[in-house]
């Protein structure tokens, strides 16, 4: 990604094998201690059962992008997949 970019365009995909009960997400953010723009959530649905999001996600102006991951569990239970497939620079 170069430097300096605007945002991104992606495809998120996340499932977890306990989502049924504890679920798992990935949320990208505005900035370090702020909310989120875009949760990509697989909590309550059947358990690996993908979901699925495509759009624009906004970088810090440095660049960057901020994302928290959640698990249902301590180990690696949240298969997790992005695919960027597009930049919008300054």
């Amino acid at each position: 990604m170069p430097k300096g970019a605007k945002a991104v365009h992606t495809t998120v995909t996340v499932n977890d094998s306990d989502s049924a009960a504890n679920g798992g997400n990935i949320r990208f953010l505005h900035k370090a201690s702020g909310n989120s723009h875009v949760r990509v959530d697989c909590s309550g649905r059947a358990n690996d059962k993908l979901e699925y999001w495509t759009g624009w996600i906004p970088c810090t102006p440095t660049g960057d992008l901020i994302y928290l991951v959640s698990s249902s569990g301590g180990g690696a239970t949240l298969d997790l997949t992005f695919v960027m497939s597009g930049v919008e620079l300054r």
